[in-house]
């Protein structure tokens, strides 16, 4: 099997990412099937047995070799979220320790006693090697392998290990197609070519400048290489507002609706931290899934687009989701995110990227598990109760450091609408992280203090004409 080449992989090597995707449960865990699972799924991906270099000329070369695969680490601890701060800190240590092999799993497990303990179940990906949509499906799969191991169960065992055998990963130029019949994603060149005038003057309107210039980048680098990178981990309580949007706004994107909070916070920061004024247009940059399930369940890569979005702070939560909702609904019908895509991996092997900064405030991505969340009883034995998560990186170079220079906020909700947030190291002062994460804890806790309630208003309504 040879690798595809994809530029973003490329740029992600240099970069030097690593994410942990940590999955609470509560139950009781066979640590030895456990083990016996991770073993069998990380050696069944031929992918993690290539190491990649990139040529002078920003070429990505994989090469064949041959890495041991990584123990499941066991953890007993008293506070497992405190662990998971920590392991995260050390993350590159760790990953050292293993010869840098491209995912490992980790268990940490509550010490307390009798038979219902607390884990979280760690997966670290090496960001180089696959996005976070391909890091859930294998932790699905790991899933599978690990309940038909309990249940002696030969048949699905070796059906989950040929899906893993057959991953391979498609070269970035045939994913998208403009012409050519052989191309995973089919479109038309002109409406490419309609798709990259709208991504070239679509209009980036943001005056926050939060991104870290590459002056300050240059001047921190070697200290940040140095220092134990803590990762920031909020939790807010939503759960009325949450409520109150899906009750009164059905079709509106959960999604949606906290980036539309993230918005906001940048909004507040922009007024009452920077005092700017008319600084109501907000621009991040949203992440896209280029592929379909049903792709895959067959390739393994990046297959990303970081799709810009402006929107006018300066409106109700809900106008803000809603707006959202119908640019995702406009650039997905009509591609725009594989253009987006191609016009990246285009950048990339042409060394555009780096040249000038990105005048946006902000990156949102959300990670989640869709089949966890629906059925919280997948795990036999054990009871899924949220998702936590951190992403910690070691640039390669000054190139790769300033690809890192923006805020990312990383985003999860769970079943009781508690969301959970984390950032990514910034090179420099946390401060500008810390700032948005304290303002969005005040931002939710206005808007949740202003909901009306519909039910009591309408009640009043029949009281008075009675």
């Amino acid at each position: 099997m040879a690798v595809g080449k994809i530029y973003l992989e490329a740029m992600m090597h240099h970069c030097g990412i690593l994410f942990s995707k940590g999955y609470r449960f509560k139950g009781t865990i066979d640590k030895q099937k456990l083990q016996q699972s991770s073993t069998a799924i990380l050696g069944a991906i031929n992918k993690f047995q290539y190491k990649i270099t990139v040529a002078s000329n920003g070429e990505p070369l994989w090469q064949k070799t041959s890495i041991n695969i990584p123990p499941l680490i066991n953890m007993q601890c008293a506070d497992i979220e405190q662990r998971f701060a920590e392991f995260s800190a050390s993350i590159f240590n760790t990953s050292k320790e293993f010869d840098e092999f491209p995912m490992f799993f980790t268990l940490l497990e509550s010490d307390t006693n009798g038979d219902e303990k607390n884990y979280i179940f760690a997966q670290t990906v090496n960001h180089t090697y696959c996005d976070a949509r391909a890091a859930e499906l294998i932790i699905n799969w790991l899933i599978d392998y690990y309940n038909a191991l309990v249940e002696g169960n030969l048949q699905g065992q070796q059906k989950i290990i040929t899906k893993l055998n057959n991953l391979t990963t498609l070269a970035s130029k045939n994913v998208y197609s403009f012409a050519k019949a052989d191309c995973l994603i089919k479109m038309p060149w002109y409406k490419h070519v309609a798709n990259l005038f709208k991504i070239i003057t679509y209009k980036i309107k943001d005056t926050g400048n939060y991104s870290i210039s590459y002056e300050q980048i240059k001047q921190n680098l070697a200290e940040y290489q140095q220092k134990l990178r803590n990762p920031i981990m909020r939790y807010y309580d939503v759960n009325s507002l949450i409520n109150y949007y899906k009750k009164y706004y059905p079709n509106v994107n959960t999604n949606s609706l906290i980036s539309a909070l993230l918005v906001k916070t940048f909004y507040w920061l922009n007024v009452h931290k920077k005092q700017l004024a008319n600084a109501e247009m907000i621009s991040y940059r949203m992440l896209s899934d280029i592929l379909t399930p049903k792709m895959r369940n067959q390739y393994l890569g990046n297959y990303i687009a970081y799709v810009p979005v402006t929107m006018n702070a300066n409106q109700s939560l809900i106008d803000i989701a809603q707006n959202i909702d119908a640019w995702v609904k406009e650039f997905r019908d009509t591609k725009l995110d594989v253009s987006q895509y191609s016009f990246l991996e285009f950048a990339i092997a042409k060394k555009l990227v780096g040249k000038k900064d990105d005048p946006i405030s902000f990156t949102h991505t959300s990670f989640n598990n869709r089949r966890l969340f629906k059925k919280v009883n997948t795990l036999i034995g054990a009871t899924f109760i949220e998702m936590i998560a951190s992403i910690n990186s070691e640039p390669l170079d000054l190139m790769g450091a300033m690809m890192n220079n923006k805020i990312i906020a990383c985003t999860s909700l769970s079943n009781s609408n508690r969301l959970y947030l984390t950032f990514y190291p910034l090179i420099g002062s946390d401060q500008p992280s810390i700032d948005v994460a304290d303002a969005l804890a005040l931002v939710i806790t206005q808007l949740q203090q202003e909901l009306p309630d519909k039910e009591m208003i309408s009640k009043q309504v029949i009281s008075s004409v009675a």
